[in-house]
């Protein structure tokens, strides 16, 4: 999947251009934290725990739109959406379209490390 179409790069680079230094350690929080979200997550989802798919979800959105990471963030703004609805059809299928997503993208950030 090319990069574009996870990452937007130009975001990407202006992040890179203002953080110099830190960038790495940004892509090392994001990474580590959203790791963690996903986790709660894979448990939340089969027990319909709706608030934590919210509280998750609501998270790992925010981060990856800061990230530049806006079909994660989209995708990730439906789960948070049936979390806040208390809607579980089809949770476990956006949850995997979500992390094999985090996946490609975890994947482009490594490559975008200074």
């Amino acid at each position: 999947m090319p990069a574009h179409t996870s990452l937007d790069p130009v975001l990407l680079a202006e992040l890179k251009d203002l953080l110099a230094d830190n960038f790495n350690e940004l892509i090392e929080r994001y990474t580590v934290d959203s790791a963690h979200r996903f986790s709660l997550l894979v448990t939340a989802v089969p027990e319909k725990d709706y608030k934590t798919i919210y509280y998750e979800a609501h998270g790992i959105k925010g981060s990856s739109r800061n990230m530049g990471a806006t079909k994660l963030a989209e995708i990730c703004g439906q789960l948070e959406a049936q979390g806040h609805a208390e809607d579980g059809a089809g949770l476990e299928n956006l949850l995997s379209e979500a992390s094999a997503e985090f996946e490609v993208v975890c994947g482009i950030l490594a490559g975008e490390r200074t």
